[in-house]
């Protein structure tokens, strides 16, 4: 339900930050892919896939149709609300060199940690709901929101693992920036630079937990064109 690493902006930020490129062949998205699976891991999503194979062939699905409405409109309101949670956040002033000389990473850390736990709260939930509407639509729809489920089993917890490692690294992007500006100078500049890149990560992050839901959506739409 994730486009290829190369494509996502978060992975792409911190690879420019971090000084290397984002440029992942589809082989080895498939080589990192295999390696996040353990073997219970691999048995599930082998399992899920003769289930949704086994599904597929009898055909047997709800006739219930959800409203094509009711998601758009609570999709298009999760975005807006966690959007404007970020676009809320106010920078402490860069023209205060006192407060910029002794300034610290904590405000911004736990800034951070607040959103991504606005994001889990807000984002997982939709996921869920968005597949037991899929699975009430047609054969199609089910075998998706069966698929993203076990894919979501097999890789949450890496993927919250890796998650939890960003404000780690948005620190480390915070000193660099600091310790360039040696002189005072720079001072106010750094600190404004660091804060475009701290909204600029808070965006790629909520693009990243986004996108399967996206995902589901566009299905669900595009499915509910192809039935007029």
């Amino acid at each position: 339900m994730r486009s290829s690493p190369s494509s996502s902006p978060l992975v792409g930020l911190l690879s420019q930050w971090a000084g290397g490129g984002a440029d992942v062949s589809r082989h080895d998205w498939a080589q990192q892919l295999g390696s996040w699976l353990n073997p219970f891991d691999a048995i599930a999503l082998h399992g899920a896939h003769q289930a949704i194979q086994a599904f597929a062939a009898t055909g047997q699905a709800s006739a219930a149709q959800a409203a094509a409405g009711t998601l758009d409109d609570t999709w298009r309101r999760l975005r807006t609300d966690l959007g404007a949670a970020i676009a809320g956040y106010n920078p402490p002033d860069a023209a205060d060199e006192d407060l910029v000389a002794t300034l610290g990473f904590s405000p911004y850390r736990q800034r951070y940690l607040e959103l991504q736990r606005r994001m889990e709260l807000r984002i997982n939930p939709f996921r869920d709901h968005c597949r037991r509407i899929l699975s009430q639509t047609n054969v199609r729809l089910r075998q998706l929101a069966e698929l993203d489920a076990a894919l979501e089993q097999a890789l949450g917890k890496r993927e919250k693992t890796l998650l939890a490692k960003v404000p780690a690294l948005i620190e480390k992007r915070f000193e660099h920036l600091r310790k360039d500006a040696q002189d005072e100078s720079k001072a106010a500049s750094w600190l404004a630079a660091f804060d475009r890149d701290f909204q600029a990560l808070m965006h790629a992050e909520l693009h990243f937990r986004l996108e399967p839901v996206g995902g589901l959506i566009e299905a669900f739409n595009n499915e509910s064109q192809r039935e007029q």
